[in-house]
Formats: C-alpha cells, structure tokens, sequence
C-alpha cells in the first residue's frame, strides 16, 4: 500500500464523518409552564422558527426544553430562548419576527441584553418639526 492510497483513505473517512458525532444536547428549566407556552407560539409556531434559524431540534416536556444541534447553536439557542423567556416575565408579547431579531441580534454579540433592547421605551414627538 503506497503513503498515497493511505492519504486518501484517511481523508475520505474524514469526509465521511457522522455529524451526530458532533451533536450537543442542552436543557432549560423554565418555572412558568404558561409563559413556556408563549415562548415556543400557538401550535408551535416559534418553536418552529428557532429551530429554522438556529439549526437545532427542540424537544419540550412539561416546562423543560432540550435543545440537541451542534454545540455553538445549542449555546446560541438557549441564550436566546433564556432571554426571551425573561421578555415574556416582563409583560411584552413575543412573534416569530421577534425571534428573528433577536437571533440576529444574539448571532453577532451574544453578550446583549434583550429585555434592554425590546422593553427600550421610544419617545415619539407629537408636533411636526
């Protein structure tokens, strides 16, 4: 056997790696089943667009959620569902275009603060200027 062949052996199992081998499985608590529900959307709706943006799958059972993906989007996802579940606490409706902002938001500077960004109150000026 030549150090060629030996070569690309090693590099078509490198290429043929299982992807689960990679896969990271990540749970959260939540203490309000009711504002879980409103996290995750009517018939799952918001379940669905994390699991599309953060390329994770999300399981729920009771007020535990298991997120399984590869481990940056599982730390990802469970910082953004952690913080959007604090928004809900704080009294503001969360839709699947939220989700979206916050993920970007969260995608490019995971150390934000969402409850800072979405509770922000904006001031509007009555007279034309």
């Amino acid at each position: 056997m030549t150090l060629s062949s030996i070569l690309n052996r090693q590099v078509i199992h490198y290429l043929k790696k299982d992807p689960r081998q990679d896969l990271s499985v990540s749970t959260i608590h939540f203490p309000d089943n009711d504002k879980l529900k409103v996290l995750l959307g009517e018939q799952d709706g918001n379940r669905k667009v994390v699991e599309k943006l953060g390329r994770v799958k999300l399981n729920a059972r009771g007020s535990t959620v298991s997120i399984s993906g590869d481990a940056h989007d599982c730390n990802l996802v469970k910082n953004l569902l952690s913080q959007l579940y604090g928004v809900i606490e704080k009294g503001y409706p969360i839709y699947s275009n939220d989700i979206d902002y916050a993920h970007r938001i969260l995608s490019r500077n995971s150390s934000a603060d969402l409850e800072e960004i979405f509770l922000d109150t904006v001031f509007i000026s009555s007279q034309a200027v």
